[in-house]
């Protein structure tokens, strides 16, 4: 059990402003109108669309994982909470590059490891494709579909 071991409080989730975690929102609520969402299919949105809700719930939650002490992480999480945010088949630079901008003037670990410690979420199948390229070359991607091209 080694592998437990390294995953012990190894986590760092970042605090997000919401002037940066939430910009997508707006554009959402004025591209759509105050019921988007609501005619979406309860069962499908269960399945694999949840995929980032589902991952960022748990690890929020994780006790066992997650570090509230960012000198003890191995890995940063970067939650920005693309599905709730972000139509499908959208751009994901203006959000993503958002973030990093903010994590980089605002802490050091970005710099200090050129994000190669750095994880995101993305989904949709094709979003993966998507992400800038400052952050694709760097850091982790995860992507419910796992397609990288």
């Amino acid at each position: 059990r080694p592998h437990l071991r390294r995953l012990r409080r190894s986590v760092y989730v970042y605090q997000m402003p919401a002037s940066v975690n939430r910009a997508a929102e707006a554009w959402m609520w004025r591209q759509w109108g105050k019921d988007a969402g609501r005619g979406c299919d309860p069962v499908h949105n269960r399945r694999i669309y949840s995929a980032q809700s589902h991952f960022d719930a748990h690890l929020l939650h994780d006790d066992f994982t997650r570090t509230l002490d960012p000198k003890r992480a191995s890995l940063f999480y970067v939650p920005l909470f693309l599905n709730q945010r972000v139509p499908w088949g959208a751009d994901l630079n203006a959000s993503m590059s958002r973030a990093l901008q903010y994590i980089r003037t605002r802490h050091p670990w970005w710099n200090a490891s050129s994000g190669r410690d750095h994880v995101w979420f993305v989904f949709g199948e094709r979003q993966t494709c998507l992400v800038p390229p400052e952050i694709a070359k760097a850091s982790i991607i995860v992507g419910h579909w796992g397609d990288a091209d």
